[in-house]
């Protein structure tokens, strides 16, 4: 078991190396060997973790998603009954409104716009946008049960624009940070939740 764990390490280590060598020099440089020399391992050593650069990019994607997860489940809201300021807090943890996150998000739009012209980065792309969707679904159904929203309210549309509003933020923030302001977002944020009222 610490034999995996160990591996498991590791291997999220190349991959924050990946995310290093995207943010400074691009998805397109971000060679085997590239990130061997960023990660301060032989070529042949990366291979031992990822055996091609698919392998090693599509994990590097995934790690993004499960910073997320992680984030969210030390939160621990689901149960013990979640007030609106918990439901605000989970929604914070997509924006890039730390250093952390917003390297994060940095690499997840170069990966977007890979996705245009690479089949497997954008399926990957799809599938971890359908996980963000079930978590916002999530939510409002939760927001739904604690009669912080609409009972007839459109799950579909609403995740939608709360994903799109998101999304939107996230460019901006990494865009224009000095304009983008935490409460901004958070007032973008809590009007929001008020229309779902």
């Amino acid at each position: 078991m610490e034999k995996i764990n160990k591996f498991e390490i590791q291997r999220e280590k190349i991959a924050q190396a990946t995310w290093s060598v995207i943010r400074r020099e691009g998805l397109e440089n971000a060679s085997v060997r590239n990130v061997a020399q960023e990660a301060n391992l032989s070529v042949g050593s990366l291979r031992h973790y990822f055996s091609t650069q698919s392998d090693l990019l599509i994990y590097s994607m995934e790690l993004i998603q499960k910073k997320s997860d992680e984030r969210i489940e030390v939160m621990r809201l689901f149960g013990k009954g979640p007030t609106t300021d918990d439901i605000l807090e989970v929604l914070r943890q997509f924006l890039p409104l730390d250093e952390d996150r917003k390297l994060e998000m940095e690499v997840w739009l170069s990966f977007s716009s890979k996705a245009l012209a690479d089949e497997a980065i954008r399926a990957k792309c799809q599938e971890l946008l359908e996980n963000s969707y079930q978590m916002l679904r999530t939510m409002l159904e939760l927001l739904i049960f604690l009669k912080e929203a609409r009972e007839d309210l459109d799950i579909d549309v609403e995740v939608i624009r709360l994903y799109g509003l998101l999304e939107g933020i996230s460019y901006h923030c990494i865009m224009l940070p000095d304009k983008i302001t935490h409460e901004i977002i958070d007032r973008v944020l809590r009007e929001q939740l008020q229309t779902l009222k």
